[in-house]
């Protein structure tokens, strides 16, 4: 196997993990913020800004997972050892 192939694969694979914990987390703060829906069980100021925070986080990891997948398949695939 090529070694800068295994190397894209696992930044590739680490990326992927980083974003789904973060999108998992920005998911959890938004059920925080909105509640179920209602004004009288909306969060407080501070779950709203928790959530704008995981967001915050969820799109860098995803410019980072964009990153890390274009890297991936910088080569020509017919030139690719596997």
């Amino acid at each position: 196997m090529n070694p800068a192939k295994v190397a894209r694969v696992a930044a590739y694979d680490l990326a992927i993990l980083e974003w789904k914990k973060a999108r998992m987390l920005s998911d959890m703060a938004s059920r925080s913020a909105i509640g179920s829906g209602g004004v009288d069980t909306m969060g407080s100021r501070e779950d709203w800004d928790r959530w704008q925070a995981a967001i915050n986080t969820e799109m860098d990891l995803w410019v980072d997972l964009r990153e890390a997948w274009e890297s991936l398949h910088s080569e020509d695939p017919r030139k690719m050892n596997f």
